[in-house]
């Protein structure tokens, strides 16, 4: 009886001890996380965790694939989309590499560093598609570092003027988390429904060298080509937005034409002509902005355009940067472009920007934006078909 009490008691005792362990483990685990969670941002700086950042990737590279073996009968690549094939040279695929900073460093983990022209080294390969075979010129793209410091990277493909792919010049393959995967395919829907021009996506898969890099958002480029596939002048001027806050981290891309560039140009004039966006920014600076407006901007475009916004709840298109415009030559107004709108489960605070704000200080406007979001939302065929 004894040696009974005796092993009940040693075996209570080192069942007290493992569970006061493993208390102890869980509440310094839990310390240990909110101290990581909390100083985040200083602590990727340490040479010592920046040192350990790549084992770390390792492991949660590891612990994804385990994961994803719960998939693998659903893994499939006959899945009844575009398989697209990239040879590029492997000593051409260093050299892209190289012109990419390291991941490690502290520009890149900042979220400081951009891609810049330093970075646009370019160089050949050959596109295949459906046993056909296209010359083409390749690089990395995309302005954030998820584009190309991870082993998946968006590319952009410029095909010989004399042999298109499909009537395209320009190709980009975009990582399609960076579009919310489904995203941007609802969003351009959305836009098309509204009568808003778009370019033309669709998710593709894409090999290269013969190694699968899953699947990719590929959309072609804002050009004259675009525009005159979309029954649009084509000889006139798209103007794309810059981050300005990685220019001038006070300044908003209405402050000036610098935070602007041209994605398809007005054969008229040149390149660095920008008289109609200086127009509108000058015009921006009135007083009676609101009642000329209408003058210059195409208000039906702006309409639908800032739908496609408060339908995705998404403050994308801000001040800081991520706008299209387009000057309509035929109208001598100018049109707005969706691009890159993303998505959120809820409605942002503010989803507006310089532009849009004074445009709707007008209540007449303000209603029949409202007047325009209630014909598509009232009506449920729109609802349930998106």
């Amino acid at each position: 009886m004894n040696l009974l009490k005796t092993i009940k008691t040693l075996v209570w005792r080192r069942a007290f001890w493992a569970g006061l362990f493993f208390i102890m483990f869980v509440f310094n685990g839990l310390l240990l996380l909110t101290y990581v969670s909390n100083n985040r941002n200083a602590l990727v700086y340490n040479p010592f965790v920046k040192s350990a950042l790549p084992f770390y990737r390792g492991i949660r590279e590891i612990t994804n694939s385990i994961i994803d073996t719960a998939f693998i009968f659903k893994m499939r690549r006959d899945i009844g989309i575009s398989q697209y094939r990239l040879e590029v040279k492997t000593s051409d695929l260093r050299k892209l590499n190289e012109a990419i900073p390291s991941s490690l460093s502290d520009e890149v983990i900042s979220g400081a560093l951009l891609f810049t022209e330093d970075m646009e080294e370019t160089v050949k390969g050959v596109f295949y598609y459906e046993d056909k075979a296209y010359d083409v010129k390749v690089r990395y793209r995309g302005e954030n570092a998820n584009h190309w410091t991870r082993a998946k990277k968006s590319w952009q493909i410029k095909f010989d003027k004399d042999t298109p792919f499909n009537g395209l010049r320009t190709l980009k393959l975009i990582i399609p988390s960076d579009r919310e995967y489904f995203a941007e395919a609802l969003n351009n829907y959305r836009a098309k429904k509204l009568g808003l021009i778009v370019p033309d996506a669709e998710f593709v898969q894409l090999y290269v060298n013969n190694d699968y890099y899953g699947v990719y958002f590929a959309i072609e480029d804002f050009s004259s080509e675009f525009l005159e596939k979309s029954n649009k002048p084509a000889d006139a001027n798209i103007y794309a937005s810059e981050d300005s806050q990685a220019i001038d981290s006070q300044a908003t891309i209405f402050d000036s034409s610098n935070f602007w560039r041209k994605e398809a140009e007005d054969k008229l004039f040149d390149f660095e002509n920008f008289s109609e966006l200086d127009f509108l920014l000058s015009q921006m600076g009135r007083p009676d902005f609101v009642d000329i407006a209408p003058d210059i901007i195409d208000m039906e475009s702006f309409y639908n355009w800032n739908i496609v916004s408060i339908l995705a709840g998404s403050g994308h298109q801000s001040n800081f940067g991520n706008m299209r415009l387009y000057f309509n030559s035929a109208k001598g107004k100018f049109e707005f472009l969706s691009w890159d709108v993303g998505i959120k489960s809820y409605l942002p605070f503010d989803i507006t920007n310089e532009l849009t704000k004074k445009i709707l200080s007008n209540p007449e406007y303000y209603k029949e934006r409202n007047q325009h979001l209630w014909n598509y939302v009232s009506d449920d065929k729109n609802l349930n078909d998106d």
